[in-house]
């Protein structure tokens, strides 16, 4: 599947396509960090677990999608969103201009960003 089993990635930039989904098998054993740019496509669902892999990122965004609800298989639990080193406030992780319904108790636990939500 997509990026299964690569080594190391240190930013994804999938941003302005037609992509309509993403499943955990596209990034499975794939340690992601960096960015990941996912905004402006028709992402209307990500399989939950998808990123409860990933531990850190600079920077995290589906803005410009179509999901009604955030992944709650640990995606992001115990994240840390960094930004950029020597430069306040830069991390992001943004999940704006979509159809989000519901957020769960649970979606964001031990969450932390050097910057915005």
């Amino acid at each position: 599947m997509a990026f299964q089993n690569c080594t190391s990635l240190a930013e994804i930039q999938l941003a302005f396509n037609t992509i309509p989904l993403i499943l955990k098998s596209h990034f499975q054993n794939c340690p992601l960090a960096g960015f990941i740019l996912l905004n402006n496509n028709d992402i209307g669902y990500i399989e939950d677990g998808t990123f409860e892999h990933v531990t850190e990122l600079t920077y995290f965004t589906v803005a410009n999608n179509k999901l009604t609800h955030v992944p709650n298989g640990g995606d992001f639990t115990d994240l840390r969103i960094t930004g950029l080193i020597g430069l306040a406030d830069t991390g992001r992780l943004d999940l704006s201009n979509n159809r989000l319904i519901v957020l769960d108790d649970h979606s964001f636990k031990n969450l932390t960003i050097n910057g915005y939500l």
